[in-house]
């Protein structure tokens, strides 16, 4: 019987490099702190956006959620971007999976900056989908060593 060439190791080396966050994340649309939430809301809602980023002086420093827009400017509603929000772009795809169980969105962080965002929604797209078959593909592979 031929013995399959890829290896365990290349597998799993896909999953923790070659697949990763920023290959399912979105850009974070962001408005400035002093916009009006009543401009701001129903965009979001045109979108189907539950967070949006608040600039201060040009520069991602905070965000809000739709659901807290009442009233008033945007920066009346900004919370800071703390670190459980946020996963560098280079984070393997099991790290989005392991934060998204937490809470339904993450900001995905570039050089250090908030750049997109994840949300439940972006598990459909075709790398989530590639990553799930080269986890059957390694089941198999450790199924048919076993066998043998």
């Amino acid at each position: 019987m031929k013995h399959p060439r890829t290896s365990v190791e290349d597998l799993r080396r896909i999953f923790e490099r070659c697949i990763t966050v920023r290959d399912i994340a979105e850009p974070f649309a962001s408005f400035d702190a002093d916009r009006r939430c009543s401009e701001i809301r129903p965009y979001m809602e045109a979108k189907g956006y539950d967070v949006i980023g608040v600039r201060a002086g040009g520069l991602l420093t905070s965000f809000a959620l739709r659901e807290e827009l009442s009233g008033g400017q945007l920066g009346d509603h900004a919370r800071r971007v703390e670190p459980q929000f946020q996963l560098p772009d280079s984070s393997p795809l099991l790290s989005a999976f392991e934060t998204l169980r937490k809470r339904p969105w993450v900001l995905v962080t570039v050089l250090g900056g908030v750049w997109g965002f994840i949300s439940l929604a972006d598990l459909q797209k075709a790398p989530v989908r590639m990553w799930l078959f080269g986890l059957i593909s390694l089941a198999e592979m450790h199924t048919l060593r076993l066998v043998r």
